[in-house]
């Protein structure tokens, strides 16, 4: 058995994910025919079953399934259908998660029915690092459909391009468990989670988020969003491609629009310091209202080494890889603007369009990173000998 809905006080619908309907009857069942051609798998099956809330007058049930629509794997579809002289009638596919897939695993299934409207969840599919993200893919999500199968036009991704209009939630593992929550504005789930990482999640954006009265330090002037955001600047330092990079900017700015109609204010991710610890800043800034800090300027001042720079008659700046993040919020970047003698870099790999920043630049490059000990002591040594001319 998978599913259960009670049809009055004393009798109940029952799946059996091989693909049976039973009606139970004061401790006596009866399968019911006419059931979806399903796809019965590790996972998949006849999954759950819900009853209209005026079910003893129009006999109306949903039913969740895997089903085919190919030769090849399965997704889960949502189905409504009459029970008529122990058959299922006028059999309605309202919703088919494409396209199959050849996972057994994960297909979500549960049903709500609330103020008139179907919430269903489908999992992500097996596949949880990009379906459960991407709102024009299925799965990994919890969908709203009116009561005939139509999508209502104020489910929060109906007007944006790209995306599946029934969605209603997203960034989910396997949903499989979905009930109405404690007020009208909240629905309650449970999902799988990776090796003991269960949720139960309240499936609910807040009106309202209270501010926070604290400063927040950075360490870039780099923002979340704008021609060198966060994305286009760390990701390649963190092996992602462009085309991942695009994808995380796109899910972004849609998440950004998201928050904005629900929060009604204006968000501003081209600020500034907002693409700090990706996105962090951002959040905290602009969504809890914390102060955002250059946390260069706070430890240059802090230590008085503002006043200090030009005491000195060289400056020697280290740094393992130095780019374009480098000059945008780093204390190194800040000491290099406002230093006026030589300076010198020593570290691993200097990866900045401009070479004329520095007086000259000692690096290890991939080659010495192989031995970066070595490496770093013979190039400290050539800069001493310069320096020392």
């Amino acid at each position: 058995p998978w599913g259960l809905a009670f049809t009055d006080n004393t009798s109940f619908l029952v799946t059996d994910k091989k693909g049976i309907l039973y009606h139970v009857v004061d401790g006596k069942k009866k399968i019911i025919k006419g059931v979806p051609d399903i796809v019965f798998s590790r996972q998949g099956g006849l999954l759950d079953v819900a009853v209209d809330k005026n079910f003893i007058s129009n006999q109306i049930i949903y039913l969740t399934a895997s089903v085919s629509e190919s030769e090849k794997g399965s997704n889960t579809s949502l189905f409504s259908a009459k029970i008529y002289r122990d058959s299922l009638v006028n059999l309605k596919q309202l919703y088919k998660a494409s396209p199959d897939s050849e996972e057994q695993r994960h297909f979500g299934g549960s049903i709500l029915l609330k103020n008139q409207h179907i919430y269903f969840t489908i999992g992500d599919r097996g596949n949880r690092d990009i379906n459960p993200q991407d709102l024009n893919l299925d799965g990994g999500k919890i969908y709203r459909l009116n009561l005939d199968g139509s999508i209502p036009d104020d489910n929060p991704f109906f007007d944006m391009e790209d995306t599946k209009k029934a969605v209603w939630s997203y960034g989910h593992r396997n949903p499989q468990g979905i009930v109405d929550g404690f007020n009208n504005d909240e629905i309650w789930i449970h999902e799988h989670g990776p090796r003991g990482g269960d949720e139960i999640n309240n499936i609910k954006i807040n009106e309202s988020f209270k501010k926070v009265n604290k400063k927040v330090l950075i360490d870039t002037n780099i923002p979340l969003l704008g021609d060198n955001n966060a994305f286009k600047v760390f990701g390649p330092q963190k092996g992602l491609a462009n085309s991942e990079i695009k994808f995380l900017e796109k899910n972004v700015e849609r998440i950004l629009n998201l928050l904005s109609n629900e929060m009604d204010s204006s968000l501003d991710p081209f600020k500034e310091g907002t693409g700090a610890s990706g996105g962090l800043s951002f959040a905290l800034g602009e969504v809890l209202g914390c102060e955002i800090i250059s946390g260069p300027q706070f430890f240059l001042n802090e230590t008085k080494l503002l006043s200090k720079i030009n005491d000195f008659e060289i400056a020697i700046l280290c740094e393992g890889k130095f780019d374009f993040s480098s000059m945008n919020g780093k204390v190194l970047g800040e000491i290099l603007k406002l230093h006026t003698g030589q300076t010198y870099f020593l570290g691993g790999k200097f990866d900045y369009n401009d070479e004329s920043i520095f007086t000259d630049i000692f690096e290890l490059g991939n080659k010495g990173m192989k031995n970066s000990k070595k490496a770093l002591r013979d190039s400290a040594y050539t800069l001493a000998k310069k320096i020392g001319k």
